[in-house]
């Protein structure tokens, strides 16, 4: 792709427009900087007719592709004014450095917010394009789904790529979130949100390759440090930012690692091969499987992860085994690889309510709402018998704030099941919260019944 220096332009001017619209901004917070906008400058420069940027390109597009892409896609998760549109301009700017196939979208959202409060719902197969470009192409691209499901036999997984890619992804969303916390002045839940994202780049540190940059890696503990705040205050706010900016740049390593990693190392002394070992009969990725269900009923399911993982080897598009292996993640804590597992269930058409709804709760878990209650949308389209998939429903759509749908929601789960407290408590908080106050207590006095201790009444 040629790129010109209209694009760089195009930068300066967003900076300007985000620095002016912050000006003119009186009862939002000051949006935090996460220096996105200069760092697109920064790669673009590796586009320069330059000895080594050929190199320092590719080793530097699983980190672009994934922390723009997921910044873009954090974003238009919600709502969208005119500073999360030209925050989605560095996106679309960055991404098309590599591939402009999300160009016209995210150009179609940018130019529909005419002022800061001026925001716009970001239609949902707009949203789905940005989810297939993130997540289906590039993090296939990464992970090796995409060799997987186009049937090549022989798929070599770039574990260096994979965790460019990851680091971005974690990074990315965190930005995004970060762009949008100005909305947010005085809403915990939101913070939390932001420090379990920093708390996520925990595992982003355990699992660098060898040779990382050592000051990227000390820029990203220094980041997660932050992820024990429940509250953060306009100066936290502000270093979080700089510590953003701090990572970013820091990752452009990979690029002068890139160039480095051009001396041909002597080729390994010649060692004698080993005496062969006596093999153990193959195992069928079935009875594989069926070992990996045995020890997961058991409670091992840090053995059954392994043994699931091996029959994938052998048969990686069975979606059942994705299912039961997300299960296991779960179990044990890891919620984004068990999200993982249920995106590629769900592409191969497995299980697809209980894929849904099961993914749905991670993701309400981790309080993205607007994603969960997408999975109980989609979960209930399929089975609408389930009072807990309109019950978690009710908890997204409480929690976004839309407190007639979540009523609805809860009233659909006490149709389906007229034994369910929390039903009838949080449809209550939803009668209060709108001035109904004796039908708030009439359904607390009925959850009173049913075992709750509440106090009855509105506050």
């Amino acid at each position: 792709m040629k790129i010109t220096k209209i694009s760089i332009s195009l930068l300066i001017l967003i900076s300007l427009a985000v620095n002016g619209f912050a000006q003119k901004m009186v009862k939002l917070d000051q949006p935090v900087n996460d220096g996105s906008g200069n760092f697109a400058k920064k790669v673009l420069n590796l586009f320069d007719a330059a000895p080594g940027n050929a190199a320092r390109q590719k080793a530097m597009e699983p980190f672009v592709i994934g922390f723009y892409g997921w910044k873009a896609l954090a974003i238009t998760r919600l709502n969208v004014g005119k500073i999360e549109a030209a925050h989605l301009s560095f996106s679309r700017i960055a991404l098309s450095f590599y591939d402009d196939e999300l160009g016209p979208t995210l150009k179609a959202i940018e130019a529909r917010p005419t002022s800061p409060t001026d925001w716009r719902d970001v239609p949902v197969e707009e949203k789905n394009a940005i989810q297939k470009y993130v997540v289906q192409k590039y993090g296939g691209k990464y992970s090796g789904l995409a060799d997987l499901f186009s049937d090549k036999l022989d798929v070599k997984i770039d574990r260096v790529a994979e965790w460019k890619y990851d680091l971005g992804a974690g990074l990315g969303e965190l930005a995004g979130n970060v762009t949008i916390w100005y909305q947010f002045p005085n809403y915990p839940k939101f913070d939390q949100n932001i420090a379990e994202g920093l708390g996520r780049l925990d595992k982003t540190v355990a699992d660098a390759p060898a040779g990382t940059s050592a000051v990227l890696l000390a820029n990203i503990k220094k980041l997660s440090a932050f992820s024990a705040k429940t509250k953060f205050t306009a100066a936290e706010k502000t270093q979080v930012g700089e510590l953003i900016r701090e990572t970013l740049f820091s990752t452009l390593s990979f690029a002068d690692a890139a160039v480095s990693a051009n001396t041909t190392p002597p080729p390994p002394r010649a060692q004698p091969a080993p005496a062969p070992l006596p093999q153990a009969p193959a195992r069928s990725a079935a009875t594989i499987f069926e070992s990996g269900k045995s020890l997961a009923e058991k409670g091992d399911d840090r053995r059954a992860i392994s043994e699931f993982t091996e029959a994938l080897r052998l048969d990686p598009q069975n979606g059942l085994i994705y299912f039961y292996r997300a299960l296991s993640y779960t179990r044990i804590g890891e919620t984004d690889k068990a999200i993982g597992d249920y995106d590629t269930a769900i592409m191969l058409k497995t299980s697809l309510s209980q894929a849904y709804y099961n993914r749905g709760t991670l993701y309400l878990n981790k309080k993205i709402y607007m994603s969960a209650s997408a999975d109980f949308d989609r979960s209930i389209a399929l089975d609408k018998t389930s009072y807990k998939t309109f019950y978690n429903r009710g908890l997204a759509q409480y929690n976004l704030f839309n407190y007639d749908r979540a009523a609805a929601d809860f009233t659909e789960a006490i149709r389906l099941n007229s034994n369910h407290t929390n039903s009838f408590i949080m449809r209550s908080r939803i009668f209060c919260k709108q001035g109904l106050i004796i039908s708030a207590i009439r359904d607390q006095e009925q959850a009173i019944k049913l075992g709750a201790t509440l106090t009855k009444g509105c506050e």
